[in-house]
């Protein structure tokens, strides 16, 4: 997967969409939710908090 978590969530929110698929080379390999997303974002303030 090439596309950053910046990216995939804009594309979720442009779309208004609660998942998107992770797709390497033309094979399904996971779905990323917006609860991934909010999971990322606690991890990386707490990193910013330490």
């Amino acid at each position: 997967p090439e596309a950053s978590v910046r990216d995939a969530a804009e594309v979720m929110r442009r779309e208004r969409v609660g998942s998107l698929p992770v797709v390497d080379h033309g094979r399904l390999v996971g779905i990323l939710t917006r609860s991934d997303l909010l999971d990322a974002l606690i991890s990386l303030a707490d990193r910013l908090e330490a």
